[in-house]
């Protein structure tokens, strides 16, 4: 039996999925995965300055190298549908690295060329709600004080017509 979600909310599903599906390969363990609609340990929503004060922190002391599922948006929407439907929902997992941190003694020795190169390897193919994710690049980012890797797939998603029960 298919697991039920809110339609709504398939962004978040979707980021989500991605998060669980690389974090459950052993070579990411200790490497925090962020989405921006990640909540506090108080179960309140986080406002940005707060994520990036954790992502800060990822590279800082604690690890030197963070992941984030970054937010999908629809691409082109099929109007001849009768729902919505995207065949090119953009899917990107940018992977932050600071070198000094990361690969000193208490670092994960994991660069972010490594790490990018594991998350194509882990998301080419993977199945989300029936639609399929396909790599598209993986680049290297310009930035004066991070490695910095883009991983870019696609994937489409459909979402059935919304129906509205009027109230007598």
């Amino acid at each position: 039996m298919p697991v039920t979600f809110e339609t709504d909310s398939i962004v978040t599903d979707l980021q989500n999925a991605v998060r669980a599906h690389l974090i459950a390969d052993p070579f990411f363990s200790g490497i925090d995965v962020y989405t921006p609609d990640d909540m506090s340990a108080e179960s309140m929503n986080k406002t940005p300055s707060d994520i990036e004060q954790r992502i800060n922190q990822s590279l800082g002391s604690l690890k030197g190298v963070c992941m984030i599922v970054v937010l999908p948006v629809f691409g082109s929407v099929a109007s001849d549908c009768p729902g919505i439907f995207s065949d090119n929902v953009p899917v990107v997992i940018r992977v932050i690295e600071n070198p000094l941190i990361n690969r000193g003694p208490n670092g994960t020795q994991k660069t972010a060329s490594m790490l990018a190169t594991r998350v194509m390897r882990r998301l080419q193919h993977f199945t989300y709600r029936e639609c399929v994710i396909v790599l598209k690049t993986a680049k290297r980012i310009p930035d004066d004080n991070s490695l910095i890797w883009d991983v870019s797939a696609q994937t489409s998603l459909n979402l059935p017509v919304l129906e509205l029960t009027e109230t007598p």
